[in-house]
């Protein structure tokens, strides 16, 4: 009976719209069926929503009908500040190559439209950056006061927005196959931080430029050029509208009935 069951499913042009539960006030995937990458076969979305104040949500994949999870993303909702926070997501080594990353950021994507969210913000760890960014994900110093949780003021800490932007200024101009013009603009960057302290919103969007252009000339070799880890990244809702083809076709995909 069930293998019936999942043929019948399986051959279905649309399997799945979400099922809800609202709590806390955020609205979750209860349960959502779709197909992997490999061999389209059945797998079960659902999110945790734990009773402990500020604890993370979790999004499980994981077999239909089997408490295991093959892959995992949690996050949090800022109903006030209408932002979703990437904290980790992770798909275990035996379920790697199956689709699961992508399905959890078509969920994330699920949950910033279901809950009114305007901004989708993580920190990228380095070898993770070419999957974000082809998901749509932008280096985003722009926000990273909001992301980091810190301001420009303290410079003590090694992860303060100061000493990160250091950082990664400091990276760029070693020539790491940008152009000299944009070796040049880092270093004014890197002169404008350390007089002020701080850099300015203009500022800020240049150094996501140019971390744009490095990612771009290196997408092909990442291995060999990875950047440094927790790099802010972000996706606002506006621009999943804007490409709502090309995520309204992994929607179908997967068989998922949802739309962007």
């Amino acid at each position: 009976m069930k293998i019936e069951l999942f043929n019948k499913i399986q051959t279905c042009n649309k399997l799945s719209v979400p099922d809800f539960d609202i709590k806390n006030g955020v609205k979750l995937i209860h349960s959502l069926l779709a197909k992997d990458s490999l061999r389209g076969d059945l797998v079960e979305i659902s999110t945790f929503n734990p009773d402990a104040a500020f604890a993370p949500c979790i999004t499980f994949v994981s077999g239909v009908g089997n408490s295991y999870p093959f892959a995992s993303h949690s996050f949090t909702i800022n109903k006030q500040k209408k932002f979703f926070d990437g904290i980790s997501m992770n798909v275990y080594n035996f379920y790697k190559s199956r689709g699961y990353g992508e399905l959890m950021r078509l969920a994330s994507i699920i949950h910033m439209k279901e809950n009114g969210v305007v901004k989708n913000n993580i920190e990228a760890l380095s070898k993770a950056i070419p999957f974000h960014y082809k998901y749509g994900f932008r280096p985003d110093f722009a926000n990273i006061e909001a992301i980091k949780n810190t301001s420009f003021a303290d410079t003590s800490g090694a992860d303060s927005p100061f000493n990160f932007i250091r950082g990664t200024l400091l990276y760029l101009t070693q020539n790491k196959g940008l152009s000299r013009n944009s070796v040049e603009q880092a270093y004014l960057l890197l002169d404008k931080l350390f007089v002020n302290k701080s850099l300015p919103k203009e500022d800020l969007a240049r150094l996501d430029s140019l971390m744009i252009e490095y990612i771009e000339k290196h997408l092909d070799n990442w291995d060999k050029d990875l950047m440094i880890d927790d790099i802010p990244m972000s996706l606002s809702i506006s621009k999943v509208q804007e490409n709502a083809p090309f995520y309204n076709k992994l929607f179908e995909k997967h068989s998922i009935d949802y739309g962007v």
